[in-house]
């Protein structure tokens, strides 16, 4: 398994029912600055506008 990161930048971990944020460097997600290392992730969705989608579990 590799741990380097693509398409947000970040590199994402399981962790129960969630998806945990493990680590980001210099991708979209770091230079956005939303996402940090240790966040859950409990919806995602495509764009501002797009329709939040539920991903726990």
């Amino acid at each position: 398994m590799s741990l380097s990161p693509g398409g947000i930048g970040a590199v994402l971990q399981a962790e129960n029912e969630y998806t945990r944020s493990f680590a980001s460097s210099g991708g979209p997600a770091d230079k956005q600055g939303r996402l940090r290392a240790g966040d859950r992730i409990t919806g995602v969705a495509q764009g501002m506008d797009g329709e939040m989608v539920d991903v726990i579990g």
